[in-house]
């Protein structure tokens, strides 16, 4: 009787990302975690990650101009609504 082991070429290290539990060969392609916003909707999405570690930031739109009249300090992306403070009479 012949015994055939079929190969299956992947990552075999548990504290990698793309580890494969079914591998029996490394093929040295694994890749790290790399934490960060995964979603792409998000104000810092960062497309290098890919493991969410629930920092994305939703986009809060509006002025951003300290010196307007409708200044938002809860606003992190501008939305040209600005309106300048008129000193005319």
């Amino acid at each position: 009787m012949t015994l055939v082991v079929l190969l299956l070429y992947t990552c075999t290290d548990s504290t990698q990302f793309n580890y494969n539990p079914l591998a029996n060969a490394d093929n040295s392609s694994c890749t790290p975690f790399v934490f960060g916003c995964t979603d792409p909707s998000m104000l810092n999405y960062d497309p290098m990650s890919n493991t969410e570690d629930f920092s994305c930031i939703e986009f809060i739109y509006g002025c951003m101009d300290t010196l307007a009249i409708n200044y938002d300090s809860l606003a992190n992306t501008e939305n040209e609504s600005c309106v300048a403070i008129s000193t005319a009479i």
